[in-house]
This record gives C-alpha cells, sequence and structure tokens, in this order.
C-alpha cells in the first residue's frame, strides 16, 4: 500500500504536470486550429516519452515497459496524445 499511494501520488502530479505544458502549448481558440491542437498535443507525449525513458533514472520510469510490448508502449502516448486533444478540442469555447 505505501507503494502504491506514493506511486499514484507521482503519477497524479506528472500528469498535471504534461497537462499544464500542453495547455501552454494550445492556442487560445482550439477548434479555430484542430491542427496546432494536434501538434501541441503530440509534441507533448513526445516529449512525456522523452523524459520518462531517457532523461529521469530507471528506478522513477513509469515502468509501464516491464508489462507492455512496444507496439503497446506506443499507444500509451498516443493515447496521452489523443485524450490531450480531444479536451481541448470538445470543450466549450471561453466567452
Amino acid at each position: 500500500m505505501r507503494h502504491t499511494v506514493l506511486g499514484l501520488g507521482i503519477h497524479q502530479a506528472a500528469a498535471v504536470f504534461w497537462a499544464l505544458l500542453f495547455e501552454r502549448l494550445v492556442p487560445r481558440a482550439p477548434r479555430e486550429h484542430p491542427v496546432a491542437v494536434v501538434a501541441a498535443a503530440a509534441g507533448t507525449a513526445a516529449t512525456a516519452y522523452l523524459v520518462d525513458y531517457h532523461f529521469v533514472p530507471k528506478r522513477v520510469t513509469p515502468g509501464f515497459e516491464a508489462h507492455l510490448g512496444p507496439r503497446s508502449m506506443t499507444r500509451v502516448y498516443v493515447g496521452i496524445a489523443l485524450g490531450l486533444a480531444a479536451v481541448a478540442l470538445l470543450r466549450s469555447p471561453e466567452r
């Protein structure tokens, strides 16, 4: 339980960090610039992958690779990008 709570906290902090980065990159009117939104989402997910697996020490990586193959790992980060883009494109426009 101790490791689960710590892992959950780290995971949530990382998710918020990457979401904040994405929000800084996404255009003010996302629905008017869908290509820019998708590019920002892809860039954020790619950066997250690079940091997770090439810049941080092995002991603090997410650990997905211990249970998933390369194709599934790609799907994880594509899913992150799709989730970010979908939220930006589907939220109601600011007034």
